[in-house]
């Protein structure tokens, strides 16, 4: 049959490796394991996020994965989410869960300033699926705990 490259030489820097997750280039060491993105090169990194922010994935996100933006957060939001995610690690079901994390919200008693980095910090930077949840459970209730309209 003859040569089926079509003039193109090697082809096979681009064909997939044993793993099936692709070698890159001829040469280079393949792909073994999930590396996180603050280990990256500066050129990997640059990479990393054209193509993540390219899928949706939001800015502030990306960069914090890159290790390029410590989030920081207020004491009080930094210790409320403590608390949240370890309401999400437990067995509870998703049901108790939103009403344990409602009631942890409340007794946080935040300021709108708190609520803002809060409702932030859950939708925009860990990319909270439902955006309408955190808005929701914070709005319910004024500095002092208290459900609004109460």
């Amino acid at each position: 049959m003859g040569d089926l490259s079509g003039g193109m030489g090697d082809m096979s820097g681009g064909m997939p490796d044993a793993t099936g997750l692709g070698g890159g280039m001829a040469g280079a060491a393949p792909v073994s394991a999930f590396t996180s993105p603050n280990k990256f090169t500066q050129a990997q990194r640059e990479s990393f996020k054209r193509v993540a922010t390219s899928m949706g994935i939001p800015k502030e996100y990306v960069d914090a994965m890159c290790g390029q933006t410590p989030v920081v957060l207020s004491k009080k939001v930094a210790a409320l989410n403590s608390k949240i995610k370890e309401v999400y690690a437990s067995n509870m079901s998703e049901a108790t869960k939103n009403q344990f994390i409602t009631k942890l919200v409340k007794e946080a008693s935040l300021s709108p300033d708190s609520k803002s980095e809060f409702i932030r910090y859950w939708n925009d930077v860990l990319g909270y699926q439902d955006k309408e949840f955190w808005p929701e459970v914070a709005a319910d209730y004024d500095e002092d705990g208290k459900k609004k309209g109460k």
